[in-house]
């Protein structure tokens, strides 16, 4: 759920709009899309210096939290396609 207090109404308006468009896509269609020159934009939202470990070209980096102000910005069309990836590393330890 969103937080209304942080976002704009255009924001929360176009997230209502489009969240059962949302779908997850794997790594080798994502690489198939890449490799088409399909026209979309791809947003990787890890923190900075995960970005500077590596990125998928062609990111865009807007990290958590930034995505949210500054996407406008970077994506003036609503109706572009957009990908966003992240990577979420576990830590698990035994005893």
């Amino acid at each position: 759920m969103i937080n209304k207090k942080q976002h704009t109404s255009a924001f929360i308006n176009l997230v209502d709009k489009i969240k059962f468009q949302i779908k997850e896509l794997t790594v080798a269609n994502l690489n198939k899309k890449i490799n088409s020159q399909h026209e979309f934009y791809l947003i990787d939202v890890r923190e900075h210096d995960e970005f500077q470990q590596g990125s998928i070209a062609p990111a865009i980096h807007l990290s958590k939290g930034v995505i949210e102000r500054d996407i406008e910005k970077y994506i003036p069309d609503l109706e572009a396609q957009i990908i966003v990836y992240w990577w979420v590393s576990v830590l698990l330890s035994s005893r």
